[in-house]
């Protein structure tokens, strides 16, 4: 179980939206508009891109901070590994992300964890 939280800090006034979500099979788009103190919660599997943007003719930019939230284990550290889209943690590197499992929670007592989702 993981998702990831798009925190918008700095927006362009007046432009198209930002995010793009995609349908599992690719064939649906939808676009989200960001807005300030607003953040997005996006599921571990869930196809995003940015959406296309030029900035350039205003000078201006947009910046968003990204935080991935996980429950790190042995069973899923490398889906969560081929998950990501960064440079950080390092690409197939899961001993480098098992070191960190529990690091907001507790190495000692693994009764301290993200809730798992209960299937109804």
């Amino acid at each position: 179980m993981a998702f990831n939280l798009i925190i918008p800090l700095m927006l362009v006034e007046g432009e198209s939206p930002e995010l793009e979500i995609l349908s599992d099979d690719e064939t649906m788009t939808r676009f989200y508009q960001y807005e300030y103190n607003v953040a997005s919660m996006i599921g571990d599997d869930a196809l995003h891109a940015t959406a296309s943007c030029d900035y350039m003719s205003k000078g201006e930019m947009r910046i968003c901070a990204t935080v991935y939230v996980g429950d790190i284990t042995t069973t899923n550290v490398r889906n969560l590994l081929m998950s990501l889209t960064q440079a950080y943690p390092p690409v197939g590197n899961a001993k480098h992300l098992l070191d960190r499992a529990g690091d907001h929670w507790s190495k000692t007592d693994v009764s301290k964890r993200l809730p798992v989702p209960v299937n109804n």
